[in-house]
């Protein structure tokens, strides 16, 4: 995808992956305040974006079953989090996020989840009752452990 994009992009081969209209790096600011913000604040009753309300015969009542927008960082972290949970290799992550040090990208950006560490303690339970039924019932039948 992002080769069909470059493509598609003046001075392509050299320039930003992601310029404005003159072929400058693009404000990750701008882009979260003209894109995402408008797409994330809609209204619960309407629908309309938090700067298109002004119409409405109603106030303005936050959608909160939408994501909330916390900035790039957020954005990452949850990102290299998410990655994580779906088995990505920790090395993909990495290269992913361009960060010279796995470290970096490990202890800073994946995150831990009360979900992940509920299931991780649940399947070391189950092995362990596992190994101790399989003793149990080696020591039924007389064999050694």
């Amino acid at each position: 995808m992002l080769d069909a994009h470059r493509k598609t992009v003046k001075n392509g081969n050299s320039g930003p992956m992601f310029a404005n209209e003159l072929a400058k790096p693009l404000c990750l600011n701008n882009l979260a305040n003209r894109v995402i913000l408008p797409m994330l604040h809609r209204c619960a009753v309407c629908a309309r974006s938090k700067d298109d309300h002004g119409k409405a015969d109603h106030r303005f009542n936050l959608d909160t079953s939408r994501v909330l927008w916390h900035g790039w960082h957020a954005f990452r972290r949850g990102l290299a989090t998410n990655l994580y949970r779906l088995g990505v290799p920790d090395k993909t992550i990495q290269a992913i996020l361009r960060h010279a040090n796995l470290s970096t990208t490990m202890n800073v950006y994946v995150k831990a989840v009360d979900e992940d560490s509920v299931k991780a303690m649940q399947s070391l339970d189950a092995l362990v009752c596992a190994k101790r039924a399989l003793e149990s019932s080696s020591r039924e039948v007389g064999l050694p452990n």
